[in-house]
């Protein structure tokens, strides 16, 4: 699978681990600037990554150097599970924020529910 990004950073070759975040940063720009200037007839929003804010949370307000917890040793480096939740969290304030109608009304029927079947905590 060599059409993704993964093997551009998980390469001993600095000049293409670079090429392939500068690469990633203009991509990001790119969707920034078409979210921003261009009508659907649909809404689009832009969101940063969950991910740089989780990590600047942890190591600047949490004073903790212990970024490598939040990454998967062994695929990739991608989030683990102890990254997820805090990505999730992070990531719906920033909806809530930008774009609150994307996540529609709260079900009217979620006290019923929990009645019916007891908090499933999200299930």
């Amino acid at each position: 699978m060599s059409i993704g990004p993964c093997n551009g950073w998980m390469t001993p070759n600095a000049t293409l681990r670079k090429a392939t975040s500068a690469k990633s940063i203009e991509l990001s720009y790119v969707l920034k600037n078409i979210s921003s200037s261009h009508s659907f007839p649909f809404a689009i929003h832009y969101v940063e990554n969950p991910i740089n804010k989780v990590v600047a949370e942890m190591f600047l307000h949490n004073k903790s150097q212990d970024i490598w917890k939040l990454m998967e040793p062994v695929d990739s480096f991608h989030p683990n599970q102890y990254a997820q939740p805090l990505i999730t969290q992070t990531l719906w304030k920033s909806i809530m924020k930008v774009a609150p109608e994307a996540l529609g009304p709260v079900n009217p029927n979620n006290k019923k529910i929990e009645e019916l079947f007891g908090n499933q905590r999200g299930h």
